[in-house]
């Protein structure tokens, strides 16, 4: 894991009770997910944190939504472990 803490979250609601509970320091989001969609995840976010969140998906037509609802970085799945890494750093970096 790279030294870092990971939390994950099962659908969107979840999420949005882990960024005020867990407190991240960045999110990896999938855009399909059952009952509330990524877009909808980070258009709420977006509503009262500037959290860093990469999204990704295996529809790589989502990526102009993910962007415009809020998403920092958006990643095409299958990706490679050191390619997503390598975002990640690049985002809490900044």
């Amino acid at each position: 894991l790279h030294g870092f803490d990971v939390v994950t979250a099962t659908s969107g609601e979840k999420a949005l009770e882990m960024v005020n509970s867990a407190r991240p320091d960045i999110m990896l989001l999938d855009m399909v997910m059952p009952g509330m969609d990524g877009c909808t995840v980070l258009r709420l976010m977006r509503g009262f944190t500037r959290l860093p969140v990469i999204a990704f998906s295996a529809s790589p037509g989502i990526c102009n939504e993910a962007i415009s609802s809020g998403a920092d970085d958006f990643v095409s799945k299958p990706f490679h472990p050191d390619e997503m890494l390598a975002r990640i750093n690049a985002l809490l970096n900044r």
